[in-house]
């Protein structure tokens, strides 16, 4: 497990997060293997159902340090309490949640609350969330997150929904750290069901548009 400034770093040098849907332990592990190959080490798996509550604890066993691993769709601290004694490194929630935050520095977690609004961007950042996944970012759009940083310079938001390589050099470039990426790294096949050499390469370019963009 990753401490919770180490995961910060990790997960602002790869610029890209990508998130994974299906959790079943056979399908995840080939995606991840290519998504490596690729440069991109940050990997979110929904907790919010059984093969995900089982897929996490294998997946930190197997990859250790060579990911940076998020449990994603934590809705509630009791979910975040759960996460926490998997070692994840980073805890997504859909929404702001001062438990949550509060869980996570208690457990030296990265928290990763969502938000839509300034009023709602605010509050994350004043219960001291480490960074702010700003949803729905393509109905937002890059100009909403240059306005934000030029309000309150320093926010540490993340862009996540439609991110994709057409418009994540615009959203980097307005000021986001990084981009949550589903369809967008993986393509429109699940995982375990789609061409992994594609997923590498598709990483591979992201990767090229966050190092171009900053």
């Amino acid at each position: 497990m990753l401490d919770r400034k180490a995961a910060q770093e990790r997960i602002k040098q790869c610029g890209v997060m990508a998130v994974l849907r299906r959790t079943e332990l056979a399908q995840i592990r080939p995606v991840i293997d290519a998504l490596l190959a690729g440069g991109v080490d940050c990997v979110e798996l929904p907790i919010a159902t059984h093969a995900g509550i089982l897929a996490l604890p294998k997946v930190h066993e197997e990859y250790g340090d060579q990911i940076c691993l998020g449990a994603g769709s934590v809705f509630n601290a009791d979910l975040a309490t759960l996460a926490a004694g998997m070692d994840v490194d980073f805890i997504s929630a859909p929404s702001s949640d001062m438990a949550i935050v509060e869980l996570c520095k208690a457990r030296d977690v990265v928290s990763f609350p969502g938000a839509m609004t300034p009023t709602e961007i605010i509050r994350d950042w004043h219960v001291g969330a480490d960074l702010i996944k700003v949803f729905p970012s393509d109905m937002l759009g890059p100009k909403y997150f240059s306005n934000m940083l030029m309000q309150l310079p320093g926010l540490p938001l993340v862009a996540a929904g439609g991110v994709n390589e057409s418009n994540l050099a615009a959203f980097l470039q307005a000021g986001a750290l990084a981009a949550v990426m589903g369809r967008g790294m993986l393509g429109e096949a699940a995982p375990g069901e789609g061409d992994f050499t594609a997923v590498t390469e598709r990483a591979l370019r992201l990767r090229e548009i966050v190092n171009s963009s900053r």
